[in-house]
């Protein structure tokens, strides 16, 4: 299960639905693909890739209507035609593919505690015996790998900060597909709720109002079922109050004050975990950074103070630079976000797919120095925080990355002088050039012409008389071999001018 990916709550069948349409989508170059390749390409039965095609067909009809639909499925030919300009929310259909499942309408039920009983679902999912008890049964084996179990009364019991967190990703992430009939009854609670929160923020934006809004749900839900917090805390929330500065002091109290307000069966010690558990969270998810001094007080600040300087030791010793105050607290205040530290300081269910960064992202091989950099200080705050590194460079690379590039220094990347010498293709010369812009790394500079501070050549024949040059011979448009050789090539030379420049880095090291 993952926070950043709900797909686990697709049945089998749909899963590969989803799966097709993506590929469809994001992956296939073409605008069209026959039922064989995709056969070919998922190493699907022809059974299977008929069943899975008929399924798609049957959901995008209920999905988009005929004007909207960026697939045509073709069975007499055995073709699919893909029409990308229709595609304008390319996730949606995923997201219904997920909210309306089986599963998802199971666990929902469950986390709203209005659950129909047995009966009225499977009659509402025509769902027989065995294909519930085996819904059942996967929804607990999903769940007991975080220490959530349903109880015999249909509600969620556990580890509940691992609960809440799960509510309110689902919550965040599907809203827009959900019907909050079944939350209307919170809403003057959540409306005095919010209020006064607000007036703490005054600078609060809309995408963060959302958030606090469905922290608000999760947290009203849970507590209505009499499931407190108190069972799951741990040193995060620690909270010395004497040495909270006056504003955070003021946030603190008014959110003892809600809480006493709204649920007066608390006692004063739930009220006060309750308060603390909020006012973390609510910090980690909006970013509440702007002066790391705002939580002077808490255990949390004394974490947050050891990876500005892992940072600043990092860069300095590869970069053989220093980063100023005000650069490393841009970048903090980047990734002081619901993606960044948010992931990092909770009881959280990480990206399952540790897949390998460095081979997957297209953006490693335009910033491979970055995407290195990038690796290592992930990895170091993993060790830190005491994360599964592959689980944390999964889940935060891209994140980071951004916003490494966004305060990084152009001049403590090195140069590269890229020559394209074509003379009898100049109209492909010119072409190449502008492709070429668009794919390698940052400080690459490409030009026509083949001069002596070129570090790689392209050109026609081997012709060079300039020694240490790169080397790449093409005559005409350039294959696609072609151009990833090219690519690695402007990428070798970069890295190995960079480690020339910087001696003392160990980004590269294996």
């Amino acid at each position: 299960m993952s926070i950043n990916n709900f797909e686990w709550l697709l049945d089998s069948i749909d899963a590969k639905v989803v799966q097709l349409n993506d590929f469809l989508i994001f992956e296939l170059d073409d605008n069209r693909i026959t039922f064989k390749d995709i056969s070919h390409h998922f190493t699907w039965s022809k059974y299977v890739t008929n069943q899975i095609i008929e399924k798609l067909c049957i959901d995008i009809e209920k999905v988009f209507t005929p004007s909207e639909r960026a697939l045509v499925i073709d069975d007499d030919q055995q073709v699919i035609t893909i029409d990308r300009s229709k595609y304008l929310e390319p996730h949606y259909f995923k997201s219904v593919m997920i909210v309306e499942s089986q599963m998802a309408q199971f666990l929902f039920a469950l986390i709203l505690g209005n659950y129909p009983g047995n009966s009225k679902f499977k009659c509402q999912f025509n769902l027989g015996d065995g294909q519930f008890n085996a819904l059942v049964r996967r929804t607990r084996l999903e769940l007991d790998k975080y220490d959530i179990t349903i109880k015999k009364n249909a509600t969620l019991d556990g580890n509940e900060a691992n609960i809440r967190l799960l509510m309110f990703e689902f919550l965040h992430r599907y809203e827009t597909f959900l019907r909050f009939d079944d939350l209307k009854k919170y809403q003057k609670d959540v409306d005095l709720f919010l209020n006064t929160l607000i007036s703490y923020y005054p600078d609060i934006r809309p995408y963060q109002t959302q958030m606090i809004l469905n922290g608000i749900y999760v947290v009203l839900i849970r507590l209505q079922d009499n499931h407190h917090v108190g069972n799951c805390l741990d040193d995060r929330y620690l909270i010395d109050f004497n040495n909270l500065l006056p504003s955070a002091k003021k946030i603190f109290k008014g959110l003892n004050d809600i809480y006493q307000q709204l649920m007066p069966d608390l006692s004063s010690k739930q009220t006060r975990e309750e308060a603390a558990y909020y006012w973390v969270n609510l910090g980690l998810l909006i970013g509440d950074f702007s002066s790391i001094s705002r939580w002077q007080g808490t255990s949390l600040y004394h974490k947050i103070l050891p990876t500005k300087k892992l940072l600043s030791q990092l860069y300095n010793s590869n970069f053989n630079q220093s980063l100023s105050d005000e650069v490393i607290d841009e970048f903090f205040s980047i990734i002081y976000r619901p993606s960044g530290f948010y992931l990092l300081n909770s009881d959280v269910i990480l990206n399952d797919d540790v897949s390998d960064v460095n081979q997957k992202s297209s953006q490693a091989h335009q910033f491979p120095i970055a995407t290195a950099f990038v690796h290592k200080l992930l990895q170091e705050l993993a060790h830190y925080f005491g994360k599964n590194d592959k689980q944390v460079i999964s889940a935060l690379f891209s994140d980071f990355l951004g916003a490494f590039l966004s305060i990084s220094n152009a001049t403590d990347l090195p140069q590269i002088n890229l020559g394209i010498s074509l003379p009898a293709h100049r109209g492909i010369a010119v072409g190449l050039k502008y492709e070429l812009e668009n794919i390698l790394p940052r400080n690459v500079f490409v030009h026509r012409g083949i001069y002596k501070t070129d570090d790689v050549v392209i050109q026609q024949i081997n012709y060079s008389n300039y020694q240490n040059q790169l080397e790449v011979v093409i005559d005409g448009v350039p294959n696609k071999n072609e151009m990833i050789y090219i690519r690695r090539m402007v990428e070798k030379c970069y890295v190995d001018k960079f480690i020339s420049d910087n001696p003392t880095n160990n980004l590269f090291e294996v």
